[in-house]
């Protein structure tokens, strides 16, 4: 019997696959432009090892040796190889997957941050600031929609880019939900919305008026908004209200902080924020509970009803 060897596919045929399996789920170019270049620094490692690497060597040892050339090459700090660490390691759970290629499974953790930057939040007196509604016969049509704005960032915890991209069709009055694009994994979620927003929502798409198609949050004429258009319109929005703070995504971190500190389920605050994995919403719930929110929620505490004056009967 004549035995066949089938030839391997190296490491740069498994990333161009890996690559066209990435734009078949129509993720970004910034997004494959991410996972192409630090895998391919990956590939250029492993071509310093004595010996040809293929994928059959690709293992915990190896990727251990990995970080270690990172930061002998370029003085990488841990934020900035958890970002190189991130795209490897999708690239080897790829290859993991791929029943080809027979590689042994084994895990890749990210590098613990100690000193991991806190997310910037908007304090209660600067919200006060914000939030107080203008008076709509008064002011411009610009004021009030950033005010609007401002309310929706507080609702649906969305990115700047899914915000400026609503049109008047994605807001379903009926049903009180609001239809929003991922552009990170290019997909549709939806985020619910209640009574207050409801009424402020209902108010300005009155004024606003427009086409199903056209944007919700316009310019002045009805124009789509832009992402720099709208950043600064927010910059002075809220230094006119006396907040020198000013960044857009901070109101989404202000979203998340205010779920957790009111009890909200870690699980679906991850859902809301659509995150793909509970990595990035464990960030918020270590940095924004506190001892009281937590006291609030301990099943004992809940249980136990308060101690009582016990009354004695004086003989």
């Amino acid at each position: 019997m004549i035995k066949i060897d089938v030839k391997q596919p190296d490491l740069e045929e498994i990333l161009a696959d890996f690559l066209e399996e990435k734009r078949s789920k129509r993720l970004s170019p910034a997004t494959i432009d991410y996972y192409e270049n630090n895998i391919h620094n990956f590939i250029v490692f492993t071509k310093t090892k004595n010996k040809n690497i293929s994928h059959k060597d690709v293992n915990k040892k190896l990727i251990n040796e990995y970080l270690v050339w990172l930061d002998r090459k370029y003085n990488y700090n841990t934020t900035s190889a958890n970002t190189a660490l991130r795209a490897i390691r999708v690239f080897v759970y790829y290859m993991i997957e791929r029943n080809d290629l027979n590689i042994e499974p084994f895990k890749i953790l990210l590098l613990p941050d100690n000193k991991r930057k806190k997310k910037e939040i908007y304090s209660t007196n600067e919200l006060s600031k914000l939030l107080e509604k203008p008076n709509i016969k008064k002011t411009r049509f610009s004021t009030y929609r950033n005010w609007v704005i401002i309310n929706f960032f507080l609702t649906a915890g969305a990115r700047i880019k899914t915000t400026v991209n609503i049109q008047n069709q994605d807001i379903d009055l009926a049903n009180q939900k609001i239809t929003l694009f991922n552009y990170k994994t290019h997909h549709t979620y939806q985020v619910s919305f209640y009574g207050k927003f409801k009424k402020i929502i209902e108010e300005y798409m009155g004024i606003r008026k427009g086409a199903p198609e056209d944007y919700l949050f316009s310019t002045e004429y009805g124009e789509k908004l832009s992402r720099a258009g709208l950043r600064s319109a927010i910059v002075r929005y809220n230094n006119r209200r006396g907040v020198d703070r000013s960044n857009i995504h901070a109101f989404r971190h202000t979203f998340a902080s205010l779920w957790i500190k009111n009890g909200g389920d870690p699980y679906r605050l991850m859902d809301l924020l659509d995150h793909q994995s509970m990595e990035i919403t464990k960030q918020y719930v270590h940095q924004f509970s506190d001892d009281e929110s937590m006291k609030n929620y301990n099943p004992l505490e809940s249980l136990v009803d308060d101690e009582k004056d016990y009354i004695a009967i004086n003989k």
